[in-house]
């Protein structure tokens, strides 16, 4: 699931990420690094957040060696087992999400494009 930053942002701003985990989907997001993170050994998971309720997901850091710039993404996907998705394929499913950030960006600013009328390919094709 592709999910907009702001989107994922104002879910977990609320100290509750029970609304993703609700989806039912998969899903891969990047949180703030001051974000507060406690390490389950129980589980494996990391706690996101600082409220009583805040749920535990799988965290994976990475930092991009040209910015020189830390990244930490919260997602669902299994780290363990026969459909696992290792920390790599984490980080370019992140990367390739963001692609789709900014091809939204560039269609909004200057297509003035807000939103897609068609759900053809065709009719989405640059």
């Amino acid at each position: 699931m592709i999910l907009s930053p702001f989107k994922c942002t104002e879910l977990f701003q609320k100290s509750n990420t029970s609304p993703i985990a609700s989806l039912g989907e998969p899903f891969v997001l990047r949180i703030k690094n001051n974000w507060k993170l406690e390490f389950q050994e129980s589980t494996g998971l990391t706690k996101v957040g600082s409220s009583d309720d805040a749920q535990a997901y799988r965290v994976v850091n990475f930092c991009d060696k040209t910015t020189k710039t830390e990244f930490r993404l919260v997602t669902n996907l299994p780290g363990v087992g026969e459909a696992s998705v290792s920390d790599d394929e984490i980080r370019d499913i992140y990367r390739l999400r963001w692609g789709v950030e900014l091809l939204w960006k560039f269609l909004k600013m200057h297509l003035k494009l807000d939103k897609l009328i068609t759900k053809n390919v065709n009719g989405i094709t640059i």
